[in-house]
């Protein structure tokens, strides 16, 4: 009788140990998963961060004030050649 009640609760143990382990696992799966999301979150706003970034370069440069800008930048170039 002694040596059945101590197989059972060895059984118990391990499955006890199976579900800690189990348990475990899950959450360094999850933990896992959520630094995943947070790299890719941060590189998503980053490359946001460097399209807005160029939207303004292209606005500033290259859009309707382009003309502009060229005709700015030729007179400087002509004022440094004089100096």
């Amino acid at each position: 009788m002694d040596a059945e009640r101590q197989a059972i609760e060895r059984k118990a143990e391990q499955e006890r140990q199976r579900v800690e382990a189990e348990k475990e696992a899950a959450q360094r799966r999850q933990e896992k998963h959520d630094k995943r999301e947070h790299v890719i979150q941060e590189l998503v706003q980053t490359e946001k961060d460097y399209i807005s970034s160029l939207s303004l370069i292209y606005e500033t440069f290259l859009g309707p004030n382009a003309t502009k800008v060229k005709s700015y930048m030729s007179y400087i170039i002509c004022l440094s050649r004089t100096v």
